[in-house]
């Protein structure tokens, strides 16, 4: 809710404000569900890791930037993710 209110404030504030308020209010009963503090109560800096990730996913999916870590295409024969080779690795970079 809190990112479609974001590009919904430049066309209604009204509606985005709301999505917001009640986004932030979903995260915290969310919080309250896991018995887990969030994060930005021991560090505010931790306000800014959710919005740098997107923007740098979004910058990556666009091809604005190079991705940092290959997609996990290795899995094992049981379905469950299995350890790369650095082999695969290393053909994943280039």
């Amino acid at each position: 809710m809190t990112v479609i209110a974001l590009p919904l404030f430049f066309v209604n504030w009204r509606p985005a404000l709301g999505l917001f308020v009640v986004g932030w209010i979903f995260q915290f009963i969310g919080h309250a569900i896991e018995d887990n503090q969030p994060a930005f109560f021991k560090d505010p800096l931790y306000l800014l890791v959710g919005p740098w990730w997107l923007a740098r996913r979004t910058a990556a999916d666009f091809g604005l930037l190079r991705r940092l870590v290959p997609q996990n295409n290795f899995h094992s024969s049981d379905g469950l993710h299995a350890e790369p080779s650095k082999q695969s690795i290393v053909e994943a970079y280039h």
